[in-house]
């Protein structure tokens, strides 16, 4: 694996674990002001959207420091892509009946407009891709990136560029 590649899916998994990580704390520290965005009478019962939703920044956190440590970085990358996948539902369903603002994206952060959630949204994913592109490990490493001996930083070395 080429040593531009390695460093691009570490940038890409450490942004990516940051705005999960952002966006977590501020809902966790709004609590349940910004509730109001995430319900959909329409498609899911109530207990359930509540229950999401109470889980949700706590998701958010584990998978935004497991990310950023580089601990289960396949694993943690395929849950954030299915919340990405959910994200930019929920943008879309939001646009579709006229809301114009995400209260609730960010927590305290502010309110983002729906356009510029999908933005994030957008970019989320594009990140995602890389860190599945670009990390060849297991689907849940133990070792950190940052270490010596794991499987992606001995990848990066002189000698796996070469081909050896």
């Amino acid at each position: 694996m080429k040593k531009y590649l390695y460093w691009l899916g570490i940038m890409a998994s450490i942004l990516l674990g940051m705005i999960f990580v952002v966006a977590g704390v501020g809902k966790v520290l709004a609590g349940t002001t910004g509730y109001d965005a995430f319900l959909f009478p329409s498609f899911l019962p109530e207990t359930l959207s509540v229950t999401a939703y109470a889980a949700l920044p706590y998701t958010e956190i584990i998978i935004g420091l497991l990310l950023v440590l580089g601990i289960g970085i396949k694993l943690a990358t395929c849950v954030s892509a299915a919340l990405i996948v959910c994200f930019i539902t929920s943008n879309l369903y939001l646009l579709s009946i006229g809301v114009g603002t995400c209260g609730g994206c960010f927590g305290v952060a502010g309110g983002l407009t729906v356009y510029a959630a999908l933005v994030i949204d957008g970019l989320m994913a594009i990140a995602a891709t890389i860190i599945f592109v670009s990390h060849t490990g297991p689907y849940f490493n133990k070792i950190p990136w940052y270490f010596k001996g794991h499987t992606v930083t001995r990848c990066a070395s002189a000698q796996c560029s070469r081909g050896a």
